[in-house]
């Protein structure tokens, strides 16, 4: 489900994580705000998830990074910058620093 570059704003709906049979969610390039929901983890199927370029903050949660059976292949967030990072991911295949 690729919902990149469409300058989609306000904040990632939780009712993503009923969508069982998704494998790919990519959120990238939107004006997205808030925090990345934990029922993203609920997605079994998922096995890319990617939500560089936003305006999310917080904690990657552990029930995304923790998705089973399989871990994600690629898991993407503006996480760059070490203590100044923009959202916190220990388990993100690729960071980046977000918008200026």
């Amino acid at each position: 489900l690729d919902l990149g570059s469409n300058n989609f704003s306000g904040t990632i709906p939780t009712l993503f994580g009923q969508l069982q049979n998704v494998r790919h969610l990519i959120l990238w390039k939107n004006k997205l705000t808030g925090t990345i929901p934990r029922e993203i983890g609920s997605m079994a199927s998922l096995e890319m998830f990617q939500v560089v370029y936003n305006y999310l903050t917080g904690e990657m949660p552990s029930e995304v990074c923790g998705i089973v059976p399989v871990p994600l292949s690629k898991l993407s967030a503006d996480c760059e910058g070490g203590e100044n990072a923009i959202v916190v991911c220990g388990c993100c295949s690729y960071c980046a620093t977000g918008y200026d």
